[in-house]
């Protein structure tokens, strides 16, 4: 928000998107959809006024190959791509607590506040720990090429730290110049 850019959360664009159509909101991992889904949907949110004026954050995509490309090929060029790289462990200690409410497909950490919902959350069939791994294992083959695709603008931030130091570690590489800014900078 600080920068004023669109943020753009993938998942919630999926539901958005379902709602409108009159679906029953899927709840299924983003990786298990297809990539031509997924990158249509992409596709049209950057088009919007918005996204074209202030800039845009993509949160969740792109995840595999073909939504790189996509991204390269609709020359939908991100000035930053940071990877937040989790061990498997933490991964799993997460996924553990979560439960989704299958209304509205939110996923909850802690007991829900609003007792009608806490009542009807439910742990997902892909947040199991065979699910988990297998996702994981699918995820960590695809982030190296997508790496890859935007090696200027790529990092990778280890989480080992607190969320506070995390925090601060994405906003000084958002703020860090790359060298193709600084070499179309005035100053010089």
């Amino acid at each position: 928000k600080q920068y004023g850019l669109v943020h753009i959360d993938v998942a919630q664009l999926l539901r958005k998107q379902q709602q409108e159509k009159g679906k029953v909101l899927e709840t299924v991992p983003l990786e298990w959809l297809g990539d031509e889904e997924i990158c249509g949907i992409v596709g049209q949110r950057l088009r919007h006024i918005d996204c074209i004026r202030k800039g845009w954050v993509l949160d969740g995509f792109p995840n595999t190959p073909a939504q790189a490309e996509f991204l390269r090929q609709a020359h939908y060029w991100p000035t930053r791509l940071i990877h937040v790289q989790a061990p498997i462990e933490m991964v799993l200690s997460r996924t553990a607590d979560r439960k989704v409410d299958p209304v509205t497909g939110a996923a909850y950490y802690h007991t829900p506040s609003n007792p009608t919902v806490a009542e009807r959350v439910i742990t997902a069939d892909y947040d199991t720990v065979e699910k988990v791994k297998e996702r994981y294992k699918l995820y960590s083959e695809n982030v190296e090429y997508v790496l890859r695709c935007f090696p200027v603008v790529a990092s990778t931030i280890p989480v080992d730290d607190e969320v506070t130091e995390i925090v601060q570690t994405i906003i000084a590489k958002v703020n860090k110049p790359l060298p193709t800014e600084l070499a179309q900078s005035p100053e010089e």
